[in-house]
């Protein structure tokens, strides 16, 4: 089962910060070193394993396909998968009138066959991180680690739900609009996007 929220958080969160997106079609350049090349810096996860303080705009492809690697490793060795299963077969539950399903009849096909999640190919998620010169590694780490609790939290809150909460929460339409709202944006992660 593809997990959106897993590949959308652990690939360096480049997509987190659409603001660094320069005008130019072109990735950065592969020129300079590659690999780690740190510790994981000041005030950084370590995560990722490059140097903290670097910047983005000045990390090579090289250096941007081993911090997804480091980073997706790093988080799924880092979560309970048997919270993250429950969770996403609920939503699978949620989702069954369009497979002519029940809820309980999706959740528990879901529950005895779970679908893996797909393999982030890391090499598909370099980007022009030219402008980012603003923003460090330690800073997008931290929004990572920010970003990646919130979503445990989410996660776990779904796994406890049962069909019949799902259904009791689809005849209110309050309680239906308060389990779409969208998270508030941690405090780590406010201001990247303007930088």
């Amino acid at each position: 089962m593809k997990n959106l929220t897993i590949i959308a958080i652990s690939v360096l969160a480049l997509a987190l910060v659409p603001g660094c997106d320069s005008d130019s079609d072109s990735s950065s350049s592969t020129s300079g070193t590659g690999g780690t090349g740190g510790t994981g810096g000041t005030g950084g996860t370590g995560m990722t394993g490059l140097d903290g303080s670097l910047a983005m705009s000045d990390l090579t492809d090289d250096q941007q396909i081993s911090a997804c690697e480091a980073s997706t490793a790093h988080l799924m060795a880092n979560h309970d998968h048997e919270t993250m299963t429950e969770a996403m077969c609920i939503m699978t539950g949620m989702m069954s009138g369009m497979m002519g399903m029940t809820c309980q009849e999706a959740y528990d096909a879901c529950m005895a066959n779970p679908e893996p999640m797909e393999e982030t190919n890391c090499a598909d998620e370099i980007d022009d991180l030219s402008a980012c010169t603003d923003v460090t590694v330690a800073e997008i780490e931290a929004c990572i680690a920010a970003e990646w609790a919130q979503q445990e939290e989410m996660m776990a809150a779904m796994a406890a739900m049962t069909c019949e909460d799902i259904e009791a929460a689809m005849a209110e339409p309050d309680e239906d609009e308060e389990m779409m709202e969208e998270p508030e944006t941690p405090a780590a992660c406010e201001g990247l996007e303007a930088k």
